[in-house]
């Protein structure tokens, strides 16, 4: 044969081959979105184990201080309160216990003190002593809920619901 008949092979990959290699990439990557964003059980979740962390850190506080903090919500907003004479102040100076909002998906469904339903306008109080009344409520977000719940000495205990059938 003439050499100049002889075509060096050429190298590089085929249009095919590239277009595989991005739907691998694109389909891993849409995977990936998918299972890293929280969702609606993921976010009462943790908004429960983070409000558990609040309310010890406001006992922590209450203690510390020698004042009363009181901890109160109205719709989807709370926040913590602090005694100071006869009146409450929010608190502002304490960026652990400012006022937050709920997550749109996660609503509260119930508060209670000693077993009985906290009124719109009352609080929960953290006391100076560190000996607080018993309180529960509940968080939820369509089918999953949880269950914070408090001892005397103010420990905080975050619980599943189990959902109930029919």
């Amino acid at each position: 044969m003439a050499p100049d008949l002889i075509r060096p092979r050429q190298r590089g990959f085929t249009l095919i081959e590239i277009i595989v290699v991005v739907l691998i990439i694109g389909i891993v990557l849409a995977l990936a979105v998918v299972n890293l964003q929280p969702g609606s059980s993921q976010h009462v979740q943790q908004e429960s184990e983070r409000l558990a962390l609040v309310f010890e850190a406001a006992r922590d506080e209450a203690i510390a201080s020698g004042t009363q903090l009181g901890w109160s919500v109205s719709g989807h907003q709370y926040g913590f309160w602090r005694r100071q004479g006869g009146d409450w102040q929010p608190v502002n100076d304490d960026d652990s216990l400012r006022a937050r909002q709920l997550p749109d998906d996660v609503m509260l469904d119930a508060i209670s003190v000693n077993l009985q339903p906290l009124p719109p306008d009352a609080k929960i109080l953290f006391t100076p002593s560190g000996v607080n009344e018993l309180f529960s409520l509940r968080l939820s977000s369509g089918e999953t809920a949880y269950k914070l719940s408090s001892d005397v000495l103010g420990r905080i205990k975050v619980e599943q619901e189990v959902a109930r059938a029919p």
